[in-house]
């Protein structure tokens, strides 16, 4: 799920990225990836979509949690 923000962000593309992370069985786990190509609806070629925790977590990521998603997605 995208939090307010993120939604605010994409707007309209919200419906086009979830039906394509349902239709790649995404489900947001950490450090799993959805990478968009040329989105309907962002003025971005390319999106990707990184997981940062399971929605079923009621813990908030740690700084360190940040820390190594950043690492992550950095390669």
């Amino acid at each position: 799920a995208f939090g307010a923000e993120t939604a605010k962000l994409l707007g309209g593309a919200v419906d086009v990225i979830r039906k394509a992370a349902a239709s790649a069985s995404f489900k947001g786990k950490a450090s799993s990836t959805l990478e968009l190509w040329g989105p309907e609806g962002l003025k971005f070629d390319r999106l990707l979509v990184v997981g940062a925790a399971p929605k079923e977590s009621p813990a908030s990521p740690s700084p360190t949690d940040i820390l190594s998603l950043g690492g992550y997605v950095m390669g």
